[in-house]
């Protein structure tokens, strides 16, 4: 199997009508979409496939939706292809890209939208979690750390 890296969009790649597909085709889509709902109390779903964009555009749908989106993608794609080798993310999607290398769980992850996300940043600036992120790349893999985020990774 080759190896893949994970690539997550943040703010910004909203769009009405985003995971809808994944939805209808995979019932594990579904259940992401319950729990996300359930832990935020907004019909992510209602937003996600029919909007208005005005209202998925609000930061406070939007960080939960897009995230459930990412992680309905990566739950397809791991399924199918199996584990990223390495994963980023722009903005918002470096939670996501988190998720994906096993750092913080989906449930943990949707939860700090109910709080606020700067906890988040703080759990990932712990030397720990940036210990465990360097034991899952191989010496032919390198990142690139500005200050406490990942912000590129690069391989050959």
């Amino acid at each position: 199997m080759s190896k893949m890296a994970f690539l997550f969009p943040g703010q910004g790649s909203q769009v009405v009508g985003m995971g809808q597909d994944f939805h209808q085709e995979f019932g594990f889509v579904r259940e992401l979409f319950d729990m996300a709902e359930e832990i935020s109390r907004i019909s992510l779903r209602q937003l996600c496939f029919k909007g208005p964009m005005e209202e998925l555009t609000r930061t406070v749908n939007l960080q939960p939706a897009v995230t459930v989106v990412n992680l309905a993608f990566l739950a397809a794609v791991q399924r199918e292809k199996g584990k990223p080798v390495v994963s980023s993310g722009h903005s918002l999607g470096e939670y996501s890209a988190l998720n994906a290398a096993g750092v913080v769980s989906a449930v943990d992850l949707l939860q700090q939208f109910g709080q606020s996300i700067v906890r988040l940043r703080v759990i990932v600036g712990d030397r720990q979690v940036i210990q465990r992120f360097d034991k899952m790349l191989s010496p032919r893999l390198a990142v690139i750390f500005i200050g406490q985020r990942f912000v590129h990774f690069f391989s050959k």
